[in-house]
């Protein structure tokens, strides 16, 4: 249940391989299910096997960008500038900009717009409206590909915070937190000082 919150775009199919690959370094102890994390990610013997789980999450990471990339690719063609007979792969930046957007309307504009910048070589977004500022999709991709792309929440961090606050809270927690420990000085500095004034007197 954790991984389909934690990877909300993966398939069926490769939730249930990290599920498998996850139950391999998992053990029974009474009531509790125990995990061996050492080994779940070892870069030895362990990450060597292919069903190993590290092995695994690297594995569909790497297929989902090649997908994505691929997919954005061909969006991206679809939108070329179908007026211009002679190149229709060559297309303005806001022709660009909009296109990327259609493609992923999840992910944020600023990350959008480094995408452009990185495609089109631009030292910033102002550059995008100079006229004559058009690029074709094949030398856009080259170059877009040469840092990370990925699909906006192809992870969600909340379902950590969630697996964390559902789990019991030690009944010495509170009197071992950070707070309670500042107050802990606090109060023995002030207890110092009382003292001081009473020997003063």
């Amino acid at each position: 249940a954790l991984f389909s919150k934690f990877f909300p775009h993966k398939t069926v199919e490769s939730q249930a391989l990290l599920n498998d690959s996850f139950s391999s370094f998992a053990t029974q102890e009474g009531d509790k299910e125990v995990v061996e994390y050492i080994g779940l990610f070892a870069e030895n013997g362990h990450e060597a096997k292919r069903d190993s789980f590290l092995h695994v999450v690297r594995q569909q990471h790497l297929d989902e960008i090649a997908e994505y990339v691929s997919g954005l690719e061909q969006h991206l063609k679809e939108c070329g500038d179908v007026s211009n007979y002679e190149a229709p792969d060559n297309v303005s930046l806001p022709m660009v900009l909009d296109a990327l957007a259609a493609y992923d309307d999840a992910k944020p504009m600023a990350e959008l717009e480094l995408y452009v910048l990185r495609g089109a070589r631009l030292g910033e977004m102002a550059d995008i409206d100079v006229p004559g500022s058009r690029v074709t999709t094949s030398a856009f991709m080259s170059r877009l590909k040469g840092g990370l792309v990925k699909r906006s929440g192809n992870y969600d961090l909340k379902a950590c915070a969630e697996s964390d606050a559902s789990k019991p809270v030690p009944a010495d927690a509170e009197s071992n937190s950070p707070a309670k420990a500042a107050e802990k000085v606090a109060g023995k500095k002030k207890g110092k000082g009382n003292k001081k004034a009473d020997q003063g007197e």
